[in-house]
């Protein structure tokens, strides 16, 4: 198990207690907001899910969510893309038992197996993180939302997306706090794997440079 290169009250931490606390007061005044209410709206809005269950009404209010919200990207996602890549890395780990060592998404060597299998092999191993939490989450949702098989996997793969359509949405308010929070880890883990797939189709555009080729042509230039 891989744990976050964060803490629970690191400072991605501290300034998204900030930002919801402000947060808290402005919609209080605004649209009469709770504090549940409030931070279900903000994780949602700020992992850009936005089922639109919970939505401002009040011109003052869409105005002030048009640029507060925004503001709210940042942290959120220094909060939750430790977490996901975390989860990421924990998962790639499990998988190096069952994984040939030159196939693994570690710094391996690559001898003699073709480096397409290699990067189609690190792809496959990068998405694995994403599905062990749509899995997850489709299980809770089964569970404590009462969908069916089909509706809690799709559910789940669209919270992770951030996609967030609004046609399923929590009930009551435990239930939507805990899917905010699920929202928070499983929109990091999405972008985390985003994130290792950028790596990836990287890494290949750099082994596949002709260094001298690129100096030669560097040089010319001059």
């Amino acid at each position: 198990m891989v744990w976050p290169d964060t803490v629970v009250f690191g400072d991605g931490s501290l300034i998204f207690i900030a930002y919801v606390a402000l947060g808290i007061v402005a919609y209080g005044q605004l649209e009469h907001w709770n504090f549940q209410d409030t931070l279900y709206f903000l994780l949602t809005s700020c992992t850009t899910i936005g089922y639109g269950d919970m939505v401002p009404r009040s011109e003052m209010a869409r105005a002030f969510t048009a640029v507060y919200v925004p503001l709210g990207f940042i942290p959120i996602f220094r909060l939750a893309l430790p977490y996901g890549r975390a989860i990421c890395q924990s998962v790639s780990g499990l998988l190096d038992g069952f994984v040939p060592s030159g196939l693994r998404l570690g710094p391996a060597k690559v001898t003699d197996i073709d480096r397409n299998d290699w990067d189609a092999a690190r792809y496959l191993t990068a998405l694995m993180g994403p599905l062990v939490v749509i899995a997850i989450g489709a299980g809770l949702s089964y569970r404590f939302l009462y969908f069916s098989p089909v509706e809690a996997v799709y559910f789940a793969a669209t919270t992770l997306t951030t996609v967030g359509y609004g046609d399923l949405t929590p009930t009551d308010l435990p239930r939507m706090l805990a899917t905010g929070f699920y929202g928070v880890v499983a929109a990091g883990t999405f972008f985390a794997c985003v994130e290792q797939c950028y790596k990836i189709a990287s890494s290949r555009q750099v082994k596949a440079i002709d260094l001298h080729k690129f100096v030669d042509e560097i040089l010319l230039q001059e």
